[in-house]
């Protein structure tokens, strides 16, 4: 995330200003940890004039909750991955309007493909929008089932909510299906050195005299004329199942 991605950028620096550029208005906050080695993600976000928030490393959702509470979030959040530089800015729009939708009452928005939580796929398009309330319910579980809630809820921040469906939340899936064919073979979200040179690859492939067209359309047809690519990213695919 740190590493130069474009134009002396780091993966972080470029997936701010692209959302910068999309949302002037929109308070925009780095949530990251109080580890030491996060100094240079604060520095990063203060330089690109970004709220940051350091809160716990390991418990996650709590970083979240205390993080809304400082910065007096009340409503919804919108929840994005530092890692996912192809972040599909029309899918965040469309969260935001269905977050507005029924009073704003629902307590999780996100997408799904071929009905899975797009969260858990590997195209790295997607983001979820959940309402603060929702985020400290969960935060609040001593135990679930008699068990102590399990840590990877705390770590995954959402995916308590989504999991339990509509028995505890409210939930509302937008599906797209018209990435479902590629579910196996396109991984533009970025957790090794392998994912990186595939998402400069595909940048390097997109960018040109103009503004490059970032849209998951050009995206697929980038990787469908790289064939060689679409291989790296078939093998990261089958090395991090999600």
């Amino acid at each position: 995330m740190l590493e130069i991605f474009d134009d002396g950028r780091s993966l972080l620096e470029f997936q701010l200003v692209r959302l910068k550029k999309a949302f002037p208005f929109a308070p925009i906050v780095v949530a990251t940890s109080t580890a030491a080695a996060d100094q240079l993600i604060e520095e990063i976000a203060l330089k690109n004039k970004v709220l940051c928030y350091r809160g716990e490393e390991q418990n996650v959702l709590g970083r979240f909750v205390n993080c809304c509470h400082h910065f007096h979030f009340t409503d919804y959040i919108i929840r994005i991955c530092g890692d996912n530089p192809f972040l599909q800015i029309e899918f965040l729009e469309a969260l935001q309007r269905e977050g507005k939708k029924e009073g704003g009452h629902v307590d999780y928005v996100s997408y799904a493909v071929n009905h899975k939580p797009a969260i858990l796929t590997h195209f790295g398009f997607f983001a979820e929008l959940v309402r603060v309330d929702a985020l400290e319910r969960v935060d609040a579980l001593g135990t679930v089932d008699g068990m102590a809630l399990a840590a990877h809820y705390r770590e995954h921040v959402t995916n308590y909510i989504y999991l339990r469906g509509d028995k505890d939340y409210s939930i509302r899936w937008l599906e797209f299906d018209l990435l479902a064919p590629f579910g196996d073979s396109i991984r533009l979200t970025v957790d090794s050195r392998e994912d990186f040179e595939n998402a400069q690859s595909v940048y390097g492939a997109l960018k040109g005299v103009a503004e490059p067209d970032l849209s998951w359309k050009s995206i697929l047809s980038v990787v469908e004329g790289h064939p060689a690519t679409r291989v790296n990213m078939e093998k990261q695919i089958r090395l991090h199942q999600k």
